[in-house]
């Protein structure tokens, strides 16, 4: 009860003040940043659906979040890149009708983009987020994340790495007009 965090806001909270403000809303979640700057389109996503992000940036966080965890099951801290939470999807314009071929518009968006990234070991999703502005972002798995920042406290040499087995996922929004204008516009390059 006496860890402080700030929010967004620059108002300062507690673990329990938090899950008490929030608990009919986003029970059992407690969202947070590294940066206030880096994830600015996602952080504008949370703020526009009036979710409280905190601010945790100090190389203690990762510990201190594992630890609360075990203490206050079943809440788990998510970062806000960690993951693609549902309060950020606008489910009413999901890509979800089917082709001829059996594939959504979001499923043939995603394997363009796959395609045409050609990078190993990055996964492809397409979403449809709630702000047209942000056409995609890498997202990096909140469990592999943390070992790699726990590694990097530990490792006194500064020669392990976690980097190739972090699961990294390009999210590609559907409700940009360049990521929907991308398949189109490789067509007429081809033609």
């Amino acid at each position: 009860e006496f860890l402080l965090w700030k929010n967004l806001d620059g108002e300062w909270t507690t673990v329990e003040e938090y899950c008490e403000t929030h608990k009919e809303t986003y029970s059992n979640k407690i969202f947070y940043t590294a940066s206030d700057h880096t994830d600015t389109h996602l952080l504008e996503m949370y703020q526009q659906k009036k979710i409280e992000v905190l601010q945790m940036n100090t190389i203690v966080d990762t510990h201190v979040m594992s630890f609360l965890e075990g203490k206050l099951a079943p809440v788990k801290f998510r970062r806000i890149d960690g993951a693609i939470d549902e309060a950020i999807v606008d489910q009413s314009r999901e890509k979800s009708l089917l082709d001829a071929e059996g594939k959504t518009e979001a499923g043939r968006l995603a394997d363009f983009v796959r395609k045409n990234i050609d990078q190993e070991g990055i996964e492809v999703e397409a979403k449809s987020l709630s702000s047209d502005e942000l056409p995609c972002f890498v997202m990096v798995d909140e469990d592999s994340r943390r070992m790699r920042d726990f590694m990097r406290v530990t490792d006194r040499s500064g020669k392990f790495s976690l980097d190739g087995m972090s699961k990294k996922t390009l999210v590609v929004n559907t409700n940009n007009v360049l990521m929907t204008a991308l398949p189109e516009l490789a067509k007429k390059d081809a033609g």
